[in-house]
């Protein structure tokens, strides 16, 4: 299948290293003129002579909706996928229902949270405790992390939003969120117009208990997920790639494009089970806004999903 890839920053030219590897013949739309076969600065002309079966919007959270809605205006009916978060804000989607549009939360192909999912099915879940942090500055060196995208918050920067595979993972796992309290902002000096740190406690409707700590200061990157059911408890270290249930503990090999790749098969191998559509990324984004009014708004109140 061929596919288009709009936008090539970092995560645009990893899904066109994951889409050349599994066999698509793949163009790039960018602003920026490259150096690489099958590239345009043209929307038209790139659907006109690409026509492609499958696009990837991967430019900025900003421009998502712009973007997704023009390639309807031009007819485009194949499945595309979005980059995550699906846009700044909630007021920015439309609640339409939209068949073979998917956002890019690929977390859910996760070796680790897939085997989760599985041990847990039968089990009834007690307390969750998830876990999230990495230095702004040293996330992405090559760059000033104060231009970046992660530190302006009218690009869709921040710490909710770039760790919102948590909130969406979250979700999958443990169920909709019920109701949302937070404490959060900006509380460093890093040199950034977003929060750099949020606490937060959910209520979801398969468990009462979900803690959640997300922030750009972390020094010793960490990512981790602790779940206690009522028969086991699970323990997943995502920088180690461990997975420890009870006191035995399995260590995993996989590169960093496995997700990927395995999200990228699913969408067009028409197997959307894992996949996150657009109506569940609205509402992360939904939680997202209640995470934001829970500790601006109406500090230390809890937010119900209604």
């Amino acid at each position: 299948m061929k596919s288009l890839i709009i936008g090539f920053g970092s995560i645009g030219t990893r899904h066109h290293e994951v889409l050349s590897s599994i066999g698509s013949e793949v163009s790039v739309l960018s602003k920026r003129k490259l150096e690489i076969d099958r590239s345009y600065v043209d929307l038209n002309l790139a659907m006109k002579l690409e026509s492609p079966g499958y696009i990837v919007i991967a430019n900025n959270t900003d421009q998502h909706i712009k973007t997704f809605l023009e390639i309807r205006r031009l007819g485009f009916k194949g499945p595309i996928l979005i980059e995550k978060p699906l846009s700044v804000d909630l007021v920015e989607t439309t609640d339409e229902s939209f068949d073979e549009v998917y956002v890019a939360y690929n977390m859910r192909f996760n070796p680790l949270l897939d085997r989760l999912k599985k041990e847990i099915q039968e089990e009834e879940v007690l307390s969750v405790v998830g876990y999230a942090g990495q230095y702004l500055p040293l996330w992405h060196e090559e760059v000033d992390y104060r231009t970046s995208y992660s530190s302006i918050k009218s690009k869709g920067g921040g710490v909710l939003r770039d760790f919102s595979h948590e909130l969406d993972f979250i979700s999958w796992l443990f169920g909709n969120w019920k109701s949302v309290t937070a404490i959060g902002g900006k509380f460093s000096s890093l040199e950034i117009d977003v929060e750099d740190s949020f606490s937060i406690i959910l209520d979801t409707s398969l468990c009462h208990s979900v803690l959640l700590h997300l922030n750009y200061l972390e020094r010793i990157p960490r990512r981790s997920l602790i779940v206690n059911t009522d028969k086991h408890s699970y323990e997943i270290n995502f920088i180690e790639k461990s997975f420890k249930k009870d006191a035995d503990l399995e260590l995993y090999k996989y590169d960093r494009n496995y997700s990927y790749r395995l999200q990228h098969e699913a969408i067009i191998g028409n197997n959307s089970k894992d996949l996150c559509t657009y109506e569940l990324a609205r509402e992360t984004l939904k939680l997202i806004s209640a995470i934001e009014r829970s500790s601006v708004i109406e500090p230390r109140k809890w937010i119900n999903n209604e």
